[in-house]
């Protein structure tokens, strides 16, 4: 499965929309809302999604934006993933399960599809984010490390994530740098 949006593809005042549905369809049911005034008539952003081994590496960017997971999506829909988020430029703001964490670029969070959450870039300009999209099915074996992980501080996280990595097919982050040198954000 292989996706490439941009919201420069379609006239302005449906760009919001289009990229709520391709973020929905092809990736995780999620709402999406614009963090700038003009409320999205000068929204710009793009998605980017490989699959690889069984695990989804999205690659997001644009315009500063909020995404939420709600309870609604998951009763709709819930497909059993962890998602790990890695911003690589700009900042996160990440609540779930009653943490509320702040990333920066090469911090880590881990969120579980299965509980509703709200990810935020807040950013003067663009952003962008990397997120590995894995079945939880794959990570079983693993559940009380993950549980633990999905409730530490970004630090600690890190340091899981490191060893998490490894199983991981690394050709994933070659991937992404792949697509970012392919498709750099405008």
């Amino acid at each position: 499965m292989n996706l490439t949006f941009a919201t420069s593809e379609v006239p302005r005042a449906q760009r919001l929309s289009s990229l709520r549905e391709a973020v929905s369809r092809q990736f995780l049911d999620l709402y999406l809302v614009p963090l700038a005034h003009d409320a999205g008539f000068d929204f710009d952003a793009f998605i980017s999604i490989r699959e690889l081994g069984g695990v989804r590496i999205a690659r997001f960017g644009g315009s500063p934006v909020a995404a939420a997971r709600t309870p609604a999506h998951i009763d709709m829909s819930d497909p059993g993933y962890y998602m790990l988020a890695l911003p690589t430029r700009g900042v996160a703001r990440v609540r779930q399960l009653g943490r509320q964490i702040t990333l920066r670029p090469g911090d880590l969070a881990l969120l579980d599809s299965s509980h509703p959450y709200t990810i935020e870039f807040a950013n003067a300009d663009q952003f962008e984010h990397i997120a590995y999209q894995i079945p939880k099915a794959r990570l079983d074996a693993r559940s009380d490390q993950i549980e633990r992980a999905s409730r530490a501080p970004a630090c600690r996280l890190r340091r899981w994530a490191t060893g998490l990595a490894i199983s991981v097919d690394a050709r994933g982050t070659e991937l992404a740098h792949a697509e970012r040198e392919r498709h750099p954000a405008t």
